[in-house]
């Protein structure tokens, strides 16, 4: 986590975050101010339990972006609609990174997939790992 909008300078906050479903009402994760601008950088993994076809999606206030195994897989600027795109994935580790820029003080990200035979849910945390813990 970052004290400005531009993942600049040294993080404000590091830790490891379950998953990725914030919804920052009245205080940054930051500063603890309302209305301060932070930007927040995960990486880690994604585990699909099976291959096969899964929806990938993330809805968000402000700016963000989903790269899987280095490749954009979703991008929103400063919209609050959920955005999502069909992958084939295998099963087993994949490199995963989340980017978000708070702008404005209406914060909040939520990242979504569809498992091969279910419905939308935010990604468990049982299907995410960080980057700096052995599979």
């Amino acid at each position: 986590y970052f004290g400005n909008a531009q993942f600049e300078g040294e993080p404000a906050r590091v830790g490891v975050d379950a998953l990725i479903d914030f919804g920052w009402k009245h205080a940054t994760p930051v500063s603890g101010k309302f209305g301060d601008d932070f930007s927040v950088r995960w990486e880690g993994f994604l585990v699909p339990p099976v291959s096969g076809t899964y929806k990938l999606g993330a809805k968000g206030f402000n700016d963000y972006g989903l790269e899987l195994d280095g490749e954009l897989v979703v991008e929103a600027n400063s919209s609050d609609k959920y955005i999502e795109e069909f992958m084939e994935l295998s099963s087993g580790l994949h490199d995963l990174r989340v980017a978000y820029q708070d702008l404005t003080g209406h914060s909040r990200i939520h990242l979504y997939w569809m498992r091969p035979g279910r419905e939308r849910e935010i990604i468990p945390s049982m299907y995410l790992r960080p980057n700096h813990v052995s599979p």
